[in-house]
């Protein structure tokens, strides 16, 4: 018997960024925003920080519960060429933050 798939609710599925929403565009510009992210360790929460950072985000935290899957997540994020960003990491596990993590 074949597996029955979930209904699609759009006709088009996309896997990456495509133009329309890329955070290259000036209209999504996030230059001078302070960005936070809960869930930013793992999966869509840190593919959002990505894009943000991407996007010209002045700082970005990013929130989890676990430490390691933090501090992979900001260091994935790419550094902006000209200022730098600022990421601050914190977990809901030991109730701290820690690191300021700048990159340039």
């Amino acid at each position: 018997m074949a597996t029955k798939l979930p209904p699609r609710f759009t006709s088009l599925l996309h896997h990456t960024t495509y133009p329309s929403i890329s955070p290259l565009r000036p209209a999504l510009s996030a230059s001078g925003k302070t960005i936070i992210i809960s869930g930013g360790g793992t999966g869509i929460g840190s593919s959002i920080a990505t894009s943000f950072a991407r996007a010209s985000a002045s700082a970005i935290g990013i929130f989890g519960r676990s430490e390691p899957s933090l501090i992979a997540s900001a260091a994935a994020i790419p550094p902006r060429s000209s200022t730098g960003h600022e990421s601050r990491i914190c977990s809901r596990g030991s109730g701290r933050c820690w690191g300021d993590q700048r990159s340039v």
